[in-house]
């Protein structure tokens, strides 16, 4: 737990929260260290406690971590504490979950480890078609219940009692022989005094209901026993919503009443909970004799009961006088419904006009939804709503909402010789969400020439010919009743926004009243997993207007859990778009449903959607937004598109409004090509050497707000002594636009080097030293040990992977020199550097360029980086190109450039093994592990499948001994995990249940064991794994193809 950082809110949140719920302020980062243990995630956490899994540090065993938030001394805490847990472990070893370490981390905070269980919920027992309701398992229930109570008599027997207890006291685990036990775990948050009183619902309930504990008896071993006997009957009717067991348990043993249980069960279970002590047993032995007296015989005695005749008659007359009490029910109902209805209607709308009223008194006011001072006063308005009858909610909603919902349109052109194309547009909803002037959308509504190829060729082509233009966009809304569409035949057979529009009334980009702009789209995935994975791409953008419309009013945001299935929802847009509107305003639409499914990054509705609807909000019936209208459910195989849809969560464009509102940079939506003209002017004027004129594209502006231009222009702004302070801003900048582009952060780093800033202040030190194998920043951090001395030029060289890493490890090297005084040497490296990229890298290109421009090529034309080498067009066509001298032993030629010949063997090693020719993977890795190298992603992947192709190959005692030379020889732990399980070991499973939801580890790992299985012949298991590797998604990764073309082959043999 933790407290808001906001002086003004101070609302207590949960540790993994990032946005305050209550009042919005982003939220530190919070990393807990134990030390002794690595924290693995969190499995619960309540006010005064948390439960963690945990790896213990000493052995690496897997361990659940309790730490529990003190209010009282520590040291008397800790003694008492340590005498239950001592009277605790003198029970029986298989009946109780021993103690690991007991101890107080700090002054406010004790720590409780246990081994980690895989545990079933006692949730799984009950209900419906589940265990304590399935006449097939009673005797596994009367077992459980046998195990229970064994554990109450062991603790009855150590002298210790128990009478808060409740089913989270015992854990359900199965034995190796996969029957359910039960273990008894003892809570010690009962015990403690913690800094929140937060026992859970469970004991604060049975603090209410135990007569014992009402009646502030002598609390004894029978007080435990009515406490069982209160479990016992919870599990049988599958609830604990009870509040009278002595009367639950009599309508049970006389009625059959609300379950049928045997006689000697029933008896049992209404002497437990007796409210005099005396009547209850004696002792947990005698409830263990009574549920062992349930035999075979009373079993089946119980089963044919349920077709007594006598019973179902019973039954009859039952189900008869219900009937009879409905009709009459109904009857009463349908009075009292018909003078609601007749009586009622004024009544609502007198609850709604006064509510509307309360919220455009704090818009006039300057207090927006969101902000903390109005948010009471907001939900009392809102409550009003939920006065309003269920089938009036709708038209509340409507009224009090529809003239915040604008209807938006986008337009974006080319303008090449004066004469405007329109090249793409969109029509969408956005919606008011902040007295601020802020609107929510989807982001393609606002920049829908995102992903079209039509537009790309567009670009290409007018780049190809020479052709200047100029890019432009304009950006339109109109609120709910304004006049917005001219008459659908003056704009017939016209691509003109005047023939279609009336701009007069909008609120437009570039207007100086009534202004529009865009403050800010979220980025789509970037990585390849996340953009496969994901249903919505992060589809958000946000609209700000200056000047609120007459009537409009935020709507408010639902935060915390998104709406569960069935909640029934509105959705507010304009639907049909300008094309389907007869009338000349714009009209919102709304249209009711119901959520059907909620997914991780999605939500489900039957709502009536269509395209116009884009970046409308979707309301439940309290009047909060729950989602963003985003997507249409498409039919199987294509064909029309349904009305249903999917909705983004609102949560998530939440997180990013907070972050437009305290202006985090963000991206404005603007393609690169929109800065063509400015680029093309810097572009040449670095051409021609005249690097201050380039330097003026930083500031141009919108540059810093578009991350592809933004580091052109900072990479123009390099000087040997650091970049220009535009530059480095736009540096700062772009960290926290794209903080994946590791190029960006060693630039930075670079710049700090070059400014004199101490080693451990320098910008993304730990970033790049720390990245893990497997990040795209871990090739970054060999720059940074270059400049600190610790890893020679020349070697950062010889280690480097691609083209980018030689170039960049040249450059550093290049500047060190110029520090040096030594432009000779510097003016050589990056001529090196500059022959080594290939030329579609421009960032690089012109960095070099500069740099040699300071080195001593001022003055005269810095020459181009070399022509495009023609490259092969896929995988498969490469190891083509490159077969021969490399795979039959003979030695390779010499490559024009020094790193050619190993940055094309690593595609070559698994295009050879997708074929299996596992002879030829082992030399290809052979002659790639011998060139110089550092322990990265590429050096473990090859190493492993070497030791694989041996195996492969038929050699299976070779390959033991490889793997466990390959594991003695690296440091990576992953990787030796891997190994391990390769060589019996270790099991796989455990393996993956460290790592669960890794892609980067479980594709390793998948493949890995996909080779193995394919080696042992195991047709199904190979298809498994490879099956497992291809479920992260990492279609960037040399391993997925792999595991593609193996699975494709294992199913052809």
């Amino acid at each position: 737990m933790r407290i808001c950082t906001n002086p003004d809110c101070g609302q207590r949140v949960a540790e993994t929260v990032e946005v305050c719920p209550a009042c919005g302020t982003a939220l530190p980062a919070t990393q807990r260290a134990v030390p002794g243990y690595e924290l693995l995630g969190l499995v619960r956490e309540r006010l005064g406690y948390s439960v963690w899994r945990a790896r213990r540090e000493a052995d690496g065993r897997h361990v659940c971590l309790r730490l529990y938030h003190l209010s009282g001394n520590g040291d008397d805490v800790l003694e008492r504490a340590r005498a239950i847990l001592g009277k605790v472990a003198a029970a029986p070893a298989e009946l109780v979950v021993p103690t690991l370490d007991f101890r107080l981390l700090d002054s406010a905070t004790a720590l409780r480890a246990t081994p980690w269980e895989e545990v079933r919920s006692w949730g799984d027992m009950l209900g419906p078609d589940r265990l304590f309701r399935d006449p097939r398992q009673r005797r596994p229930c009367l077992e459980l219940m046998q195990g229970m109570a064994r554990c109450v008599a062991a603790l009855h027997e150590a002298g210790h009692l128990m009478p808060f207890m409740t089913l989270d006291d015992f854990l359900l685990v199965r034995d190796a022989a996969g029957v359910l036990q039960v273990r008894l775990d003892p809570k010690l948050t009962r015990f403690m005094p913690l800094a929140t009183d937060d026992d859970g619902p469970d004991a604060a309930r049975l603090r209410r209901l135990h007569p014992d504990l009402n009646a502030e008896r002598l609390l004894d071993q029978r007080s435990d026993l009515w406490s069982l006997g209160h479990l016992f009957l919870d599990l049988f009717t599958g609830t604990d919503q009870h509040d009278d067991y002595q009367a639950l348990a009599d309508g049970i043993y006389h009625r059959f009443e609300p379950v049928v249980l045997h006689r000697k069960l029933s008896a049992l279970l209404r002497q437990m909970v007796e409210d005099d002590p005396s009547k209850r047993p004696s002792s947990a032995d005698s409830v263990l004799a009574a549920l062992a007296a349930v035999d075979d015989a009373d079993l089946a005695k119980w089963a044919r009961f349920e077709k007594d005749p006598g019973r179902n008659r019973r039954l009859l007359n039952r189900v008869l006088a219900v009937a009879a009490a409905l009709v009459v029910v109904a009857v009463v109902l349908g009075t009292v419904l018909y003078h609601r209805f007749s009586t009622g209607i004024d009544e609502t709308r007198r609850t709604t006009s006064a509510a509307v009223a309360k919220v455009e008194s704090l818009v006039r006011d300057g207090q927006g939804f969101v902000d903390a001072s109005a948010k009471e006063a907001v939900r009392q308005a809102l409550a009003d709503i939920r006065q309003a009858s269920p089938e009036q909610r709708a038209q509340a909603v409507l009224a009090r909402y529809s003239r915040s919902v604008a209807f938006v349109q986008t337009e974006g052109w080319l303008e090449i010789d004066g004469r405007r194309l329109a090249i793409a547009s969109c029509e969408g909803t956005a919606f008011l969400v902040t007295s601020e002037g802020h609107l929510l959308t989807n982001r393609h509504v606002v920049t829908p020439w995102l992903g079209e190829s039509e537009v790309a060729d567009a670009y290409a082509e007018l780049r190809r010919r020479r052709l200047g233009f100029r890019f432009g966009v304009t950006y339109r809304l109109w609120f709910d009743g304004d006049e917005a569409f001219r008459p659908l035949s003056t704009g017939n057979n016209s691509d003109k926004a005047e023939d279609k529009y009336r701009l007069d009334t909008a609120y437009a980009s570039g207007n100086v009243h009534r202004n529009v702009v865009v403050a800010g789209v979220m980025v789509p995935p970037q990585d390849v997993p996340t953009a496969l994975a994901s249903w919505m791409q992060d589809d958000v953008a946000v609209l700000k207007i200056d000047l609120l419309p007459e009537g409009a009013v935020p709507i408010p945001l639902r935060a915390g859990e998104p709406p569960v299935r069935g909640t029934r929802v509105l959705a507010l847009g304009y639907s049909s778009g300008r094309d389907g509107n007869a009338d000349t305003r714009a009209l919102a639409r709304a249209s009711e449903g119901s959520v059907t499914r909620v997914f991780a990054d999605a939500i489900a509705t039957d709502a009536d959607l269509h395209p116009g609807n884009s970046g409308g909000p979707v309301l439940d019936l309290d009047g909060y937004v729950v989602g963003i209208a985003s997507q249409l459910h498409n039919r199987p195989g294509g064909g029309l598109q349904t009305a249903m849809g999917r909705l983004l969560p609102i949560d998530l464009a939440n997180g990013f409004l907070q972050k437009v509102r305290h202006d985090v940079p963000v991206w404005d939506g603007l393609p690169p090509e929109a800065f063509e003209p400015e680029m093309r002017t810097a572009l040449a004027a670095a051409d021609a050497g005249d690097w201050a004129t380039a330097r003026g594209l930083a500031s141009v502006p919108g540059v810093a707000a578009n991350p592809e231009v933004a580091q052109m222009a900072a990479i123009l702004c390099y000087t040997p002594d650091g970049f220009t302070p535009e530059g480095h801003r736009l540096l700062e900048r772009l960290a926290v636009l794209d903080p994946e582009v590791g190029f960006v952060h060693l630039l930075r780093y670079w710049h700090d080097w070059r400014a004199g800033v101490p080693e451990p202040d320098r910008a993304a030190r730990a970033l790049l030293l720390d990245a893990p194998w497997h990040s795209p920043l871990e090739p970054y951090g060999q720059g940074v040990r270059m400049l600190e001395g610790t890893l020679a030029p020349g070697t950062a060289a010889e280690q480097a992977e691609s083209a980018p890493e030689l170039a960049n490890a040249l450059w550093i090297d290049g500047t060190m020199a110029q520090a040096n005084r030594d432009p000779a040497t510097a003016h050589e490296r990056f001529r090196i550097a500059l022959g080594a990229i290939p030329p579609e890298d421009k960032l690089t290109s012109y960095l070099l360029r500069c740099s040699l421009w300071h080195a001593g090529d001022h003055g005269r034309q810095v020459p181009a980086p070399p022509s495009a080498r023609p490259q092969p067009a896929t995988g498969k066509e490469m190891l083509a190109a490159f077969e021969g001298v490399l795979l039959d032993g003979s030695p390779a030629a010499p490559a024009a450039n020094p790193g050619t010949a190993k940055f094309d063997l690593l595609p070559k090693v698994f295009h050879a093994a997708q074929r299996g020719e596992w002879e030829r993977v082992r030399i290809a890795c052979d002659r790639y592990l011998a060139l110089p190298h550092r322990e990265s992603a590429n050096i473990l992947g090859v190493g492993l499948l070497r030791c694989q192709a041996i195996g492969l190959a038929g050699n299976k005692a070779a390959e033991a001994k490889a793997l466990a030379e390959f594991r003695a020889g690296i440091a990576n732990g992953w990787y030796r995990q891997i190994a391990d399980c390769l060589l019996g070991t270790t099991d796989p499973q455990e393996a993956l249940k460290s790592v669960a939801g890794k892609r980067p580890e479980t594709i390793t790992l998948g493949l890995a064991l996909g080779l193995r299985a394919e080696r042992d012949q195991d047709r199904e298991a190979a298809i498994n794994w490879y099956n497992l590797a291809l479920d992260t998604c990492q279609a960037n990764w040399l391993e997925y193809e792999l595991a593609q073309e193996r699975r494709k082959a294992v199913r052809s043999k």
